[in-house]
C-alpha cells in the first residue's frame, strides 16, 4: 500500500511540475480521481490531495512569461541542464563540466533569438545559472531597480 502511495505522490509531483499551465488541470483531475479509487486511509488521501493542491498553486502563481521561457528551454533538450522555476526567476543548473564563461558570452544572443518565439508580453525575468557552487545572473527586461543596482545605486 505504501508503494502505491509513494508512486502516486511522485507521479503527481513530476507530472504537475513539468506541465505547462494549459494542460495541468486535466492531469490534476485525473490524479484526484485516481486517489479516490485507491483503497487507502482517509487521512492519507487528504495528504496526497493537499500535496497536489500545493503543486497546482505553485504553477498558478508562476507568471505566463516565465512559463513560456521554461517551456522553450526545456523543449530545447539541452543535455544535462536542469531548468526549474525559482520564485519569479528561472534556475538553470549546469553540469559540472560546463564552460560557464562561453555560456555567459553567448547567452544574450541565444535569449534574443529564442525570445522571437514568445508572443506573451515581456516581463522582467532573471535567469540564474548555477554551476559548481557559483551563481551567475542574467536579467531579461530589467526594471529601474535592476539598472540602479547594476550602476551601484540603491
Amino acid at each position: 500500500m505504501m508503494l502505491i502511495l509513494l508512486a502516486i505522490n511522485l507521479f503527481s509531483i513530476k507530472i504537475l511540475s513539468e506541465l505547462d499551465s494549459t494542460k495541468f488541470l486535466n492531469v490534476q483531475k485525473y490524479l484526484y480521481t485516481l486517489i479516490n479509487y485507491v483503497n487507502i486511509d482517509f487521512v492519507i488521501k487528504k495528504l496526497l490531495s493537499f500535496n497536489i493542491a500545493l503543486i497546482v498553486i505553485q504553477l498558478l502563481l508562476m507568471n505566463t512569461y516565465q512559463q513560456k521561457w521554461i517551456d522553450i528551454l526545456t523543449n530545447a533538450n539541452i543535455k544535462d541542464w536542469k531548468i526549474s522555476p525559482l520564485n519569479d526567476d528561472i534556475l538553470i543548473d549546469l553540469p559540472a563540466q560546463s564552460n560557464v564563461q562561453t555560456i555567459l558570452e553567448n547567452l544574450p544572443d541565444v535569449i534574443a533569438t529564442l525570445s522571437l518565439d514568445i508572443a506573451t508580453p515581456p516581463e522582467r525575468l532573471k535567469f540564474i545559472l548555477r554551476n559548481n557552487g557559483q551563481h551567475h545572473d542574467y536579467i531579461l527586461n530589467p526594471t529601474e531597480a535592476d539598472l540602479n543596482t547594476a550602476k551601484g545605486e540603491v
